[in-house]
């Protein structure tokens, strides 16, 4: 368990010296499976305690109004990484997308949004086994209070 606890920005953290570092690039990646073999499998958690203002300049108080509760954003892969396609001239689109229309599908009746998206993480991860097949892991954020059924 990695534990941030600073000022920052989007995607860069502070430092004591007064320097910056990139929040995924510099702490979160480099606990990568290919990177560090020994984690191969075991959960990796981050908790950062740091703003995430677009950019430098007048300080933004915390929510006060409630205006951004009840988002969920769903991304098909982490920040730095492609968005991967079925191969081929007839693609059926993005992986991601094919994943996630599909167990919505199966399961719209019986599983609230984060269920149905850890769900596609595990079919992108069930792909991902085979060693001759690119994979990527979709990813979310959410502020939501109520579970979500379609």
């Amino acid at each position: 368990m990695v534990i941030i606890s600073t000022h920052g920005t989007y995607d860069q953290v502070g430092l004591a010296d007064g320097g910056t570092k990139n929040f995924w690039t510099d702490f979160v990646y480099p606990f990568r499976e290919t990177e560090f073999p020994a984690f191969e499998s075991k959960p990796k958690i981050f908790v950062s305690n740091a703003c995430l203002k677009f950019r430098e300049g007048k300080r933004v108080e915390g929510i006060v109004d409630g205006s951004t509760k009840d988002i969920i954003v769903l991304q098909s892969c982490m920040p730095g990484y492609a968005s991967l396609r079925h191969p081929g001239q007839n693609s059926q689109g993005s992986w991601f997308i094919h994943f996630l229309m599909a167990t919505i599908t199966e399961h719209y009746f019986d599983m609230h949004l984060t269920q149905i998206m850890r769900e596609v993480q595990q079919k992108q991860h069930e792909r991902g086994k085979n060693p001759k097949k690119k994979y990527q892991c979709a990813t979310y954020l959410q502020t939501l209070f109520k579970k979500f059924y379609f």
